[in-house]
């Protein structure tokens, strides 16, 4: 099995297990980049989502991407209340 496809043959289990972010890592990354308010951000490698919905909350449109298809639906379905969120993968 190729290295990239580890994470998703045990979405459920990494979903489950992985701990999250904290927010002041969020407001680090929005200051050093000086990024505007409702900004269009890439995210590469979303896995379940974690990241993703944290950045979404803050009011920026994301478009997160994964070649994992069972990553990307745990990511799709725990940012189902997000509009400002579009997954590829």
């Amino acid at each position: 099995m190729e290295q990239r496809a580890t994470f998703d043959k045990v979405a459920g289990l990494y979903a489950s297990a992985r701990p999250g972010y904290p927010d002041a890592l969020f407001a680090d990354v929005e200051a050093h980049a000086g990024l505007a308010p409702h900004a269009c951000l890439l995210e590469v490698g979303c896995g379940t989502g974690q990241a993703t919905r944290a950045i979404a909350a803050r009011g920026y449109r994301v478009s997160a991407l994964d070649p994992g298809p069972e990553l990307v639906r745990i990511a799709r379905e725990s940012c189902a209340d997000r509009s400002n969120v579009e997954f590829t993968g």
